[in-house]
């Protein structure tokens, strides 16, 4: 084994970590890429079943819905989070949420969803 040119390994490191990055970024490709593909079949068999299409092609069954938020759990957090900073956008709501759950804020995918989440829930309709 030959010895290595330096003693921080600074060169590996950021070679690292740049890769790290590329594998973070396409993976995000592939969560969006992902949800686009998994929602066309989906709406294609829609419009074939309200067309009344009975024909030779073999409908997707039906996937469950995931479930971001368990009963009352996001109700219970944005009321929170309102207590703690004030009126604030949902937007910023589903920022914070993510945040704290921990999961990557630049995943747009997550970001929709959170704040579809929120806009359906009755709290955010009660203004209304």
């Amino acid at each position: 084994m030959r010895k290595a040119r330096t003693d921080t390994y600074a060169h590996t490191i950021t070679g690292r970590m740049s890769r790290r990055e590329e594998l973070l970024e396409e993976l995000a490709q592939l969560r969006e890429r992902e949800g686009v593909l998994a929602n066309d079949p989906d709406a294609l068999d829609r419009v074939l079943e309200s067309l009344g299409y009975n024909g030779p092609v073999r409908l997707t069954p039906r996937t469950p819905r995931v479930v971001l938020f368990y009963r009352g759990e996001l109700r219970q957090y944005v009321l929170g989070s309102l207590k703690e900073h004030g009126p604030s956008t949902t937007r910023q709501l589903a920022q914070r949420l993510i945040q704290v759950e921990g999961k990557d804020a630049r995943d747009r995918r997550m970001m929709a969803d959170v704040c579809s989440a929120h806009r359906q829930s009755p709290l955010a309709n009660a203004g209304r």
